[in-house]
Order: C-alpha cells, then structure tokens, then sequence
C-alpha cells in the first residue's frame, strides 16, 4: 500500500507540473509585454514531490548568450505575475518557489538537427 501512496504522490506533483505548464506557457504568450520575453518559449515544468519548488525550462530563438541572459532576467522579474497566474489556476496549499533554466537540451537537439539536414542536402 506504501507504493501505492508514493506512486499517487508523483503523480499528482506531475499532473500540477503540466497544468502549472500550461499557465505559465500562456501567461508568457498573451499577458507578459516585457520586451526581453519576447519568444520565450516554456518547454517544460517539473514540480518536487513535496510541490514546494518548480523548476521551469524556458527556450529562446535564437540561443544567443545575451538573449537567454535577458530572457532569464525577464522570466525572473515576472515570477510574482507568474505566482498570481499560478494562484489563480491551480488548487494549493502553498505557492511553491519557482526557478528558471535555459534548456539546453532542446538547443542541442536542434543543433544536431540542422546538422543532419545540412548533410542531407550534400550530393
């Protein structure tokens, strides 16, 4: 029974894990104007267990050092908007903290991406 409760525990820190991503995703598409946000995309939202610390995935085209930098500065600068938006949609006992990181992973995957096409064109 005690892995059952554990399963359930993981599984709802996901289910508000992927609503949280949903919020935030759409907050950053229709109500944030700030500039440094613009094509900011939220690739993806993992929440701890205990649901007290999101950790955010953000992805900016191009991935310049500078653009992440103010898209970093921009995405933290909005997390108290972003914490309202949360509030408003999700169910919880506490507002948990929030971080943001550039993902790296979905700019090598492009990178390896552009790469295999640009041998495909080669005679």
């Amino acid at each position: 029974m005690k892995s059952t409760a554990r399963q359930l525990t993981f599984d709802r820190a996901q289910r508000v894990a992927d609503q949280i991503h949903s919020i935030v995703a759409m907050a950053c598409l229709t109500e944030l104007s700030d500039k440094r946000l613009e094509g900011v995309q939220i690739t993806y939202v993992k929440a701890t267990k205990d649901l007290r610390l999101l950790r955010i995935n953000f992805f900016f085209d191009p991935p310049t050092p500078e653009n992440i930098r103010l898209a970093l500065k921009g995405l933290r600068s909005a997390s108290g908007f972003l914490k309202q938006a949360i509030a408003r949609g999700v169910e919880l006992t506490f507002m948990p903290d929030i971080e943001f990181f550039f993902d790296e992973g979905l700019e090598h995957h492009l990178h390896m991406d552009s790469v295999i096409r640009s041998l495909e064109k080669k005679p």
